[in-house]
């Protein structure tokens, strides 16, 4: 599967691994709770030309569905693709954008898309740009239905001791229109960063990337956020790392804005994955709950060996620590192996999620749902919603599910599908 690229800027190895051994095995925000019955559909099916292994979700914008591939289209470089509903209930398909690599463009985008209030959209390339190390891209829609949408390159990471490089993760957006993600390398220790990017304060002008943090690595700090930031109270960002920490299986971080007379963002670890608890490799960030607390999933480790559902409550008056609880550790066999990409809540509560592995013969990897306790109980209740089946739909989901119209669930997989270049699918 020449359209999955293993370089040093494309991290998620193992997934793409993954991904290319089971196109072998066949020869080539939340919105509402998903409904009981389950019907799944493909509405598309990448072959290369149109791009090629999404290795991130969807984005929901105005009814319509954006988002990228890794590899694929015109300079096999990535795309930027939407999907948007016709009245007789199917889709159309468009290329909006081919990365065409090199020193002048971004490649092989990884992290999927954010959009702001005007409808312009923002992501990053891993690959590629000025300096080689990823970039950060806008694109503008047309100003006329048939219009041609927009690019521009808003900034290139230089890697190196003062900058990130190699960004694998999403975006979030504030009100003020600042950007905050992570890169997987660069920095000082070279373990990776999170950073701000500052629209101009005149039109025309440049935006002003600022690196917030770097992480050290080593056992007392985080290396290689793989997801970005999640906005918490008061400003702070909440985040994962996949490495790092004592046994170096990673950890989640809060980073508090400068207060007072202080100008520099405040690290703290909230907690250091252990492997028999909270698993290892949390590549998928984290979301905040309407309780205060942190879910997120662990790709590996727990006592299976398979990865972990985790929930990270905030320390209760008096205490300093947050407490994490193990919610499902998963087998590889009906409930899938090795969950990957961020975790959805639901209006009710519940948590959504794929893993990239298990679920069936060929373990192609699954849908899935967490339902909290009952009154009085303490134990959730694990379903799974849906198991890939490879040759005849997709294969290796990685980044994870959204909530579209009437509680549908719309993603990705990066392979399977008739091309083995993976498909965007709906769970209604």
């Amino acid at each position: 599967m020449a359209f999955l690229k293993t370089s040093k800027n494309c991290l998620r190895a193992s997934h793409l691994r993954l991904a290319a051994s089971l196109a072998a095995v066949v020869a080539a925000a939340e919105l509402s709770h998903p409904a009981a019955a389950k019907t799944y559909a493909e509405l598309l099916q990448f072959n290369g030309t149109n791009g090629a292994g999404p290795q991130s979700g969807v984005l929901f914008d105005g009814g319509v569905l954006y988002g990228v591939t890794a590899g694929g289209g015109s300079a096999g470089d990535g795309v930027v693709y939407s999907l948007s509903p016709l009245a007789n209930g199917q889709w159309s398909f468009n290329v909006i954008y081919n990365f065409l690599g090199g020193t002048l463009d971004g490649a092989t985008p990884i992290g999927g898309l954010v959009a702001d209030a005007s409808g312009i959209l923002y992501g990053t390339t891993s690959a590629a740009g000025g300096a080689g190390q990823g970039t950060v891209f806008q694109l503008i829609p047309p100003s006329t239905p048939a219009g041609t949408w927009t690019e521009k390159t808003l900034y290139n990471f230089q890697g190196g001791a003062n900058d990130g490089s190699a960004p694998l993760a999403n975006l979030i957006i504030d009100t003020e229109g600042n950007l905050y993600g992570a890169t997987s390398a660069g920095g000082a220790a070279g373990e990776g960063v999170v950073f701000e990017l500052s629209p101009p304060k005149s039109a025309g002008g440049e935006w002003t990337e600022t690196v917030l943090y770097a992480f050290k690595g080593g056992a007392s700090d985080g290396s290689t956020p793989t997801a970005g930031p999640t906005f918490g109270p008061q400003g702070a960002l909440y985040g994962t790392t996949i490495g790092g920490g004592a046994l170096g299986l990673g950890v989640a971080f809060e980073l508090a804005p400068p207060s007072g007379s202080t100008t520099t963002w405040t690290e703290t670890i909230l907690f250091d994955f252990l492997g028999f608890q909270g698993g290892g490799g949390p590549e998928g960030g984290v979301a905040l709950g309407r309780d205060g607390a942190l879910y997120g999933a662990a790709e590996t480790q727990g006592s299976k060996g398979w990865g972990v559902v985790y929930k990270l409550a905030p320390p209760t008056s008096g205490q300093t620590l947050w407490t994490e609880s193990d919610l499902h550790e998963f087998t590889g066999e009906s409930d899938g192996g090795f969950p990957v990409g961020p975790i959805v809540i639901g209006t009710n509560g519940a948590l959504y999620g794929v893993t990239a592995a298990g679920g069936g013969p060929l373990g192609a990897g699954t849908i899935y749902e967490l339902k909290p306790p009952a009154a009085g109980k303490t134990k959730w209740t694990f379903s799974t919603l849906y198991k890939f089946q490879v040759a005849s739909d997709g294969a290796t989901p990685l980044g994870g599910v959204i909530f579209g119209a009437k509680g549908a669930l719309f993603g990705t997989t990066s392979a399977g599908g008739s091309n083995g270049a993976g498909l965007v699918f709906e769970l209604q």
